[in-house]
């Protein structure tokens, strides 16, 4: 147990020390280039780049053009970790809808921020991942928020 231990523990570091010097140095003409060098988790990769602008209609080939590889190369990569461009993109568009659930956006405009085109197929989504609605979600939100305001 203490060996994977050990082995989780350096690549959580180096993922967080990767994010915080994304964070300070993100500005720097290629700066990314150095980083992404340094970065040996392709599935790590592709999610900083769909979190750089996770709205878009990301394909496949935007990604592989990026990291400048084949298509079928970043696939057979991310098969050997284990997960898929799909499965990573819609992880990302998630956790963003989660997000954006507390703010005062409608659902429409977090469907929209999130990279779907259609409202319905968002709730679908959605609904299938967290088991709840987009609504029901916020109406769960705030009544925790109230509940947490009455208490003090």
């Amino acid at each position: 147990q203490n060996l994977s231990l050990q082995k989780t523990l350096p690549q959580q570091f180096s993922e967080q020390m990767f994010f915080a010097c994304l964070s300070i140095f993100s500005t720097h003409r290629g700066f990314m280039f150095l980083l992404f060098r340094c970065i040996n988790s392709v599935a790590l990769k592709v999610r900083y780049i769909i979190c750089s602008s996770p709205s878009r209609a990301w394909r496949v080939k935007d990604i592989s053009n990026s990291l400048y590889m084949s298509e079928s190369l970043l696939k057979r990569k991310l098969q050997e970790e284990k997960v898929s461009f799909s499965q990573i993109l819609l992880d990302i568009r998630m956790h963003n809808a989660r997000q954006l659930i507390s703010s005062k956006l409608s659902v429409n405009q977090i469907a929209i921020r999130c990279g779907y085109a259609s409202t319905p197929y968002f709730i679908s989504v959605f609904r299938e991942y967290f088991g709840i609605t987009p609504h029901q979600m916020m109406i769960n939100q705030s009544g925790f928020i109230e509940s947490r305001i009455a208490i003090k």
